[in-house]
């Protein structure tokens, strides 16, 4: 949950970990659903109308000189609105709290609810009210864009600029702890948040309770982590209600979120660049590496040619964007190379280290040494977006295997080629260092070639 801003809103059922589960696996999910959890502030309570026993809506916003109730009124309106949740509600649990919850929602009041995060707060978007105590609770953080949570990444990539690197990590990370920050035009923003942005944030959560709120839910909800700017996010319903019991209608209390930190938030741009804004629940290096468009180069051993390839691609690519070799992951490019009949860990030949390091290379100087070989294996191939085989033979190989893994898994991805096509580029195994200087040149020509892979061909 980010809470820079607040989270909309949709959700459909999904199944997910137990809540009470240590930690929450990140895999790869084909279907997209979600959770979205509320937050809860103390909006809209007229004067006189009384929550709890005695404690009125004048009493709470004229405590003198103070920012919330004294405990014992605190502690006693808390806990007249939490509602306590087993950790496997029936159906009728489950009805009875989501009927209190849309109805606290529907009167212009917050929500306290779960997420497999951080415990969240939130509000009808169609609710100034409900928006406006939100920005309250929030404060240092009133001029920050409002996030949006939603049900289904579908939305994400209808309102915002979906790149295959923002698809990639949508399939792999929602539902689950990840926020991404996506372009969107001004006209998109104005129907789906009532205001002109060039840009949306959005988040896919993952809790039971909540997205079936989020999917009965008539409108959006705005959302973000249930507590006061500088405060630690809470990962119980006791924290929260601590932390915002004054300003919330209603607590769901759902046990303790499984993750226990905020999610990871990353902007990913029309182009494909990627920036982790904020690296939490989830590590920056494997987000960068799951959002990537991986291009895959393959020879025989893994050893020649396409360790030359993989070195002479990343650098061109690099020099085209204005960046380093090391950046070029930054960019939404991913480039790597493997051998159809190898085995792991062997270095590259010492005439491919050579070939490489001449200074005389108009792409050069590389530096090969580091590298290991790496046999091709299905999981490889089927994340690779882009395939280019030295010879037939390779090609074939890779062919064969997507055929028995039932093709690639990347929407993005193109179909295996030669890269020199229609040539083949020969072996120089064994040969003295001026035939891998033919090999070298043949593919630094055939890779000049090549479109900038981080956008599929429709982008």
């Amino acid at each position: 949950m980010v809470e820079r801003g607040f989270l909309i809103s949709w959700a459909k059922p999904l199944t997910r970990p137990p809540r009470r589960a240590k930690r929450w696996p990140c895999r790869a999910r084909s279907s997209v659903a979600n959770r979205l959890f509320t937050e809860g502030l103390w909006s809209r309570v007229s004067e006189g109308s009384r929550i709890d026993d005695g404690l009125c809506a004048t009493e709470l916003q004229n405590w003198p000189g103070e920012a919330s109730p004294p405990p014992d009124k605190l502690q006693r309106m808390s806990e007249a609105t939490r509602i306590r949740l087993s950790e496997e509600p029936d159906e009728q649990e489950l009805e009875s709290a989501l009927q209190q919850a849309l109805a606290a929602l529907d009167a212009g009041g917050l929500v306290v609810a779960p997420t497999e995060t951080v415990y969240g707060i939130g509000g009808r978007v169609d609710r100034p009210a409900a928006v406006a105590q939100l920005r309250r609770l929030k404060s240092e953080r009133q001029e920050q864009p409002f996030t949006l949570h939603i049900g289904d990444a579908a939305i994400a990539m209808k309102y915002g600029h979906g790149s295959p690197q923002a698809r990639r990590l949508a399939r792999a990370y929602w539902p689950g702890p990840l926020s991404m920050v996506l372009s969107c035009e001004e006209e998109q923003a104005q129907e789906l948040v009532g205001e002109s942005r060039d840009s949306l944030g959005f988040r896919v959560v993952a809790d039971k309770f909540t997205t079936e709120l989020l999917q009965r839910c008539p409108v959006p909800l705005y959302m973000s982590s249930a507590n006061p700017s500088g405060a630690e996010p809470p990962i119980d319903a006791d924290r929260a209600i601590e932390l915002c019991g004054q300003y919330t209608e209603l607590a769901v209390d759902g046990g303790p979120c499984h993750v226990g930190k905020p999610s990871s938030v990353v902007r990913v741009d029309p182009q494909g660049r990627i920036e982790v804004l904020r690296e939490a629940a989830l590590e920056e290096k494997q987000i960068l590496a799951r959002a990537a468009t991986l291009v895959l180069f393959l020879c025989s051993g893994n050893t020649c040619r396409s360790p030359m390839a993989e070195l002479i691609a990343r650098a061109h690519w690099a020099r085209q964007l204005g960046v380093s070799p090391d950046e070029l992951i930054r960019e939404g490019i991913l480039v790597v190379s493997a051998g159809c009949s190898t085995g792991p860990g062997m270095p590259a030949s010492a005439n491919a280290i050579a070939a490489l390091n001449d200074t005389d290379f108009p792409g050069g100087p590389l530096d090969l040494c580091p590298h290991r070989s790496r046999p091709l294996e299905p999981a490889l191939l089927a994340r690779a977006s882009r395939i280019y085989a030295m010879s037939r033979s390779h090609l074939f190989a890779a062919q064969q295997m997507l055929e028995e893994i039932g093709g690639p898994f990347e929407e993005d991805a193109e179909a295996p080629r030669l890269l020199a096509e229609p040539m083949e580029i020969a072996d120089p195994f064994g040969a003295d260092l001026s035939t891998y200087r033919k090999a070298r040149d043949q593919i630094a020509e055939a890779i000049g070639e090549l479109a900038l892979p981080r956008l599929s061909p429709s982008s």
